[in-house]
């Protein structure tokens, strides 16, 4: 553990342009630093030095000028190794650093920053591959206070910033105090810059001089042409064994030295750390990690003291790419959506609004009908807006088909309710047929490979509601069928063109299978009792209402009052099927088309009703002073098909892949599918990557060519040379004499200031 979360990633530097940040005695103005978003030991040859990062065989699409968003997005490129994971905590607290804005709030006093976490993750959270669900979950920010500070233009500058830490349940678990102090921005001649950074995790009530953990990190001058760093990192106390489960303590330190191009130099970093073994309920005892590297321009040597050593190539590596940008095909300019805003509730907090719901601070709450506010730092002026909260969504499915033929590499989910006891499964489809070939494991949260793949009788099943991540969602497949079907998906809001049909603001639905019961408890839930019996008679359709008053769907009861449709209040499941999130079968608007019930599931359009007890599963948006609902930007969709020409690898492993890629903003794509990588062969992934990387540049769009991808976040793992690295000796690292936490200094940087006004930074942009 850490006292920031760890991400397990090490990235590239980049520099943001230095901003005025008012003026100095003489009037000349004063120009805010830059700390390195990420620091980085290796790189990798002809990555770093090509413009914005591209990779030197990147395909450009002709006719975008040179200042076009295309040409001049940063592209951030990094290489990841298991030696780095020591490193892990530096890189999280400067990508967050960078998110402050702390270059261009120079001088302005203590300030209100909200920070993406979600933005400094990588392959190292495991829920990169989960699957749920839900259609969409809240943006979700963490608001510091910031002082940035400089005094003249020959002058360091000091960031000081106070970074609320809350357990799961989001409760305060104190602040972590932090100070950095920034001689000189990083440049080509000197990559890291001149900074130094200390931090101390203090509790509630606590004092920084006695914190629960502290760490620093500073550049060092190794003289000469030579550059490096310094780490050392405390947590708990190392020496006292433990007794209760939870308990853990840690102490890093790294040490770091290269020369001024980056081409050659040495590494040590090492780990100690113990913790209460909940299996085995005893102290682990103190376990110890270290890993020595020394490299050449084009090879790394590396060294697991008392393991293996193996030579790695810096010229030949794997691109994981985790970030794109989508840009317009002709002019190459980004594709911006308006996805959310800044609001303020009625307690004072500050979270953000948009397509996707509603997100407040931990301890804050905001109910239905309750007031926000819309703010912009710099302006007195408010908008008020009302909250609006369902008990569940509506969802829009347009249908798009792909052949089963096309389907095989595709993962599937299915629950199936005949097994004993009903089981997730995943499936596969192997020469026209369905196999289950894995099944879910709740306590170990991983999925089981069967022994051998087990053929389901489709005939049997008639239908098979399937959910695919490759796919976007839900999935359906009709027995005798050569197709798949599969939709594109956008959340009925009180804006949609479907009130076109209303009728005195209700619109009628009609369903026959898998159509959700109303006032379900919690423990028909657990056991999968929430569906009504299915309909076989196509002229004898279940009637449901959706009232554009609530957002909310009911059940027509032919006279009698209609009855929501979902859980009862209060009512949750504690597990089973639906501890995601209650889904019905399709919806639709007009039965006069179809001559079986399954054909509703090949609509060209339908809808389907996501409800339950999270806060996924509810649609939370806003009404404004009209009484007329706010709109934001659905995803952009839109169906891919891979292939070895765009494989950023070159690799054919999935050529002919079919996935539907979903584009949220700037950086923000899913669809692609991930995969768990076991780097220490302990049988658990450590990291996740997606199982292809696009290249830059290729085409893509609902009509296959409006629009152009590209990469700008990849990591980069290097590949085994066999025989290599003479030269190299790890002895060299091993003489590197490690930090001790002797120069950490006491961020006393005092109480964490009030600050009422709006963010003035928001995910690294001034307001």
């Amino acid at each position: 553990m850490s006292l920031f979360q760890r991400s397990g990633s090490v990235a590239a530097l980049f520099v943001i342009a230095a901003c005025s940040g008012g003026s100095d005695d003489a009037g000349a103005p004063i120009e805010g630093l830059q700390a390195p978003e990420q620091i980085e030991i290796v790189t990798v040859e002809g990555v770093q030095s090509t413009p914005q990062g591209l990779a030197p065989s990147a395909p450009l699409p002709p006719n975008f000028d040179a200042g076009a968003d295309y040409m001049t997005d940063v592209a951030r490129n990094h290489v990841y190794d298991p030696s780095m994971e020591q490193i892990a905590t530096v890189n999280h607290i400067l990508c967050f650093l960078a998110q402050t804005g702390a270059t261009e709030m120079v001088n302005a006093g203590p300030y209100n920053a909200q920070i993406n976490e979600q933005r400094c993750e990588q392959g190292g959270d495991p829920s990169a591959a989960s699957t749920g669900q839900s259609s969409g979950v809240a943006l979700a920010l963490s608001t510091w206070v910031v002082d940035s500070v400089r005094d003249s233009r020959t002058s360091p500058q000091t960031v000081s910033f106070w970074v609320p830490q809350n357990d799961d349940n989001g409760q305060s678990m104190g602040l972590i105090h932090a100070r950095a102090t920034i001689s000189s921005s990083p440049s080509d001649e000197n990559p890291f810059g001149q900074f130094g950074l200390n931090f101390a995790m203090v509790p509630d009530q606590g004092d920084v001089q006695n914190p629960l953990g502290y760490g620093t990190l500073e550049t060092v001058d190794a003289g000469g042409n030579a550059l490096g760093f310094g780490f050392f990192e405390s947590s708990g106390d190392l020496n006292q064994v433990t007794t209760s489960p939870g308990e853990y303590a840690q102490v890093v330190a790294v040490v770091v030295a290269m020369s001024d191009d980056e081409t050659d130099g040495r590494a040590r970093l090492t780990r100690s750390w113990r913790y209460y073994d909940d299996f085995l309920n005893q102290d682990s005892g103190i376990q110890t990690e270290e890993y020595l590297l020394d490299f050449s321009a084009t090879e790394v040597l590396r060294e697991l003291v008392g393991g293996a050593t193996e030579c790695l190539s810096r010229t030949n590596f794997h691109y994981n790419t985790w970030r794109y940008n989508l840009y317009d095909a002709v002019t190459g300019e980004r594709v911006e959506l308006n996805s959310g805003f800044p609001i303020r509730t009625a307690a004072g907090g500050y979270g953000w609004l948009g397509y996707h719901g509603l997100w407040v601070p931990p301890g804050d709450t905001v109910e239905h009908g309750d007031v926000v506010q819309r703010v912009e730092f710099g302006s007195d002026q408010t908008t008020d807006y009302t909250i609006l909260k369902a008990p569940g969504k509506l969802i829009r499915h347009v249908r798009d088909t792909l052949l089963l033929a096309d389907a095989e590499g595709i993962d599937f989910e299915w629950f199936d309710f005949q097994a004993q006891p009903p089981a997730r499964v995943r499936l596969n489809v192997t020469a026209g047929q369905w196999f289950k070939t894995a099944q879910w494991d709740d306590e170990a949260h991983i999925w089981a490979p069967l022994q051998s793949p087990e053929l389901i009788d489709t005939q049997a099943v008639g239908f098979l509601s399937v959910y695919s991540q490759s796919l976007g969602g839900p999935c359906g497949y009709q027995h005798g069928d050569p197709l798949i079907t599969y939709f594109r998906t956008s959340v009925v809001d009180g804006a949609s063109d479907l009130w076109n049909q209303a009728v005195g603001g209700v619109v009628s639905l009609y369903g026959y299978v898998q159509c959700l019961d109303s006032d379900i408890t919690g423990a028909e839930a657990e056991q999968g009792d929430v569906y009504l019996p299915d309909q076989t008679m196509v002229n004898s359709p279940y009637e449901f209402e959706f009232h554009a008053s609530d957002l909310t769907l009911y059940r027509n009861n032919g006279g009698q009052p209609a009855t929501r449709v979902g859980l009862a209040d209060g009512e949750a499941p504690q597990g089973g099927p639906f501890s995601w999130g209650l889904r019905s079968g399709p919806l639709v608007t007009d039965t006069s088309g179809l001559s079986s019930v399954w054909e509703a599931w090949g609509s060209a359009e339908f809808y389907v009703y996501e409800t339950g007890h999270n806060p996924w599963n509810c649609l939370i948006t806003a009404l404004d002073a009209q009484n007329q609902p706010v709109t934001f930007d659905p995803p952009l969709q839109f169906t891919y098909t891979h292939s070895t020409a765009n494989d950023k690898n070159g690799s054919n492993s999935h050529d002919g892949f079919v996935c539907l890629l979903s584009y949220n903003g700037p950086g923000d794509l899913h669809g692609i599918p991930h995969q768990g990588v076991d780097f220490n062969n302990d049988g658990s992934p450590d990291r996740f990557y997606p199982s292809f990387s696009i290249e830059d540049g290729v085409l893509c769009g609902p009509t296959g060519d409006e629009y152009v991808l590209r990469a700008i976040g990849s990591e980069i793992t290097l590949q085994t040379v066999l025989g290599g690295c003479a030269g190299l000796d790890t002895a060299n690292a091993a003489s590197l004499t490690l930090p001790d936490g002797s120069s950490y200094s006491t961020p006393d940087i005092g109480p964490r200031p009030t600050v009422t006004d709006p963010p003035a930074v928001i995910q690294g942009v001034a307001q």
